[in-house]
């Protein structure tokens, strides 16, 4: 099996994505790529490539999870934040841009990102047992209360202090990847503009793209951005975050 080390994120407005609209959308592009499998994993089932789209649900407000070889597509409803996710799992060399622009009508698109997924896995894991069941040490990192009353309340890793953490919002996810891309909606969410953004300069590229802007951070390492990137990033795009 390919190793899938990387991973795109969409978010979409909530419940704007049509599961069988979505996974049409993916067929079409793995034909493009000519790069369909005979068989899938689907929700844990083993089935063939042409029967696929009688496992996936019809209308808005559902999830799939399709596993293969080559990639692994998911879709969430996020409800408690309001929005929807696709994920897309790739290798390293897989062309994203085609995939954001595959997948990006497939709902009401906010904003999108690309991540390595290990290092996106140790920026956001605040939970002791994560480090445990993988024989990491964990208590030189800070730590902090998760702010439940007792007798729930327990220790868990400060992680607020990471360049790539992930912060749930009403409608977005104040997250970073290099590329991304951005649409006008996020803005009038996040805070941030896309003027203001547009002529920033640092440790990135900007551009407009099909009425989106795309962001890339400058001589990336795929395996562990740029931290002073991040920051720069993150100071610009979530201009309320804490």
């Amino acid at each position: 099996m390919m190793k899938l080390d990387q991973e795109l994120v969409i978010i979409f407005s909530a419940r704007s994505v049509s599961a069988k609209e979505a996974w049409l959308r993916i067929l079409a592009q793995l034909s493009r790529e000519n790069s369909s499998e005979s068989t899938y994993t689907v929700n844990g089932q083993i089935i063939a490539i042409h029967d696929v789209e009688n496992m996936i649900p019809s209308g808005t407000g559902q999830h799939f999870n399709v596993q293969g070889n080559t990639y692994e597509f998911d879709l969430t409803i996020v409800g408690a934040y309001a929005h929807d996710a696709i994920r897309v799992r790739g290798a390293a060399q897989t062309d994203w841009d085609s995939w954001l622009h595959a997948l990006k009508g497939a709902g009401q698109f906010v904003q999108a990102y690309v991540v390595n997924v290990e290092y996106d896995y140790w920026q956001n894991a605040s939970d002791p047992l994560q480090y445990i069941a993988r024989d990491v040490p964990y208590q030189h990192l800070p730590s902090t209360s998760n702010g439940l009353p007792p007798p729930l309340e327990r220790t868990i890793i400060d992680i607020s202090g990471n360049p790539g953490r992930r912060v749930l919002h009403q409608g977005f996810i104040e997250a970073l990847g290099s590329p991304m891309w951005l649409s006008e909606q996020f803005f009038g969410l996040s805070g941030a503009t896309s003027k203001e953004v547009l002529s920033a300069n640092g440790d990135f590229t900007v551009r407009q793209e099909n009425g989106l802007l795309r962001l890339e951070i400058t001589n990336d390492q795929a395996a562990s951005p740029s931290p002073r990137a991040l920051i720069q990033l993150r100071k610009l795009l979530f201009p309320r975050a804490k």
